[in-house]
């Protein structure tokens, strides 16, 4: 409908495996092709292992492999304080790269399972629990003035 539209890529993979030379270095100010070019490179190179993604829910997400020496993870989901990572139980670094992804600095290893969750923050867990006290006052007020109200009734 409209203007929008949709479209499917196949071979499309929502985690790679990068060198750190090859992640968006500067701006995309400075061009995009050569902004995404390392990546994009990387992407199509038939050699590398290619990674299981899988979303285990909406805040869990499982991203298996081989992970050879010298390369990292990127992951195609943007980048947040409350992820945090462990590969194989062990915990891991979640940073941001250029794009505004997540990239998972991981050690290598042969059939590997990188796993990240989604925590939140600490500013949101504090904004929910304001919100939550903020509900409740309100209802703590309307169920004084509904019992004043119907004493005078």
């Amino acid at each position: 409908d409209g203007p929008d539209a949709a479209y499917q890529v196949d071979g499309w993979a929502m985690a790679h495996l990068v060198k750190a030379e090859e992640l968006p270095q500067g701006s995309p100010l400075d061009g995009a092709h050569g902004f995404v070019s390392g990546l994009v490179e990387a992407m199509r190179d038939p050699r590398r292992p290619k990674l299981r993604f899988q979303w285990l829910d909406a805040s869990s997400i499982r991203i298996e492999g081989d992970i050879p020496a010298g390369m990292q993870i990127a992951v195609a989901v943007n980048f947040d304080p409350g992820w945090v990572a462990t590969q194989d139980g062990v915990p891991l670094p979640v940073n941001e790269n250029n794009m505004g992804f997540i990239t998972v600095p991981a050690q290598p290893a042969q059939s590997s399972r990188i796993e990240l969750r989604y925590r939140g923050t600490a500013e949101q867990k504090t904004a929910a629990g304001v919100s939550v006290l903020a509900l409740l006052g309100s209802f703590g007020g309307l169920l004084v003035d509904w019992r004043r109200n119907r004493r005078t009734a």
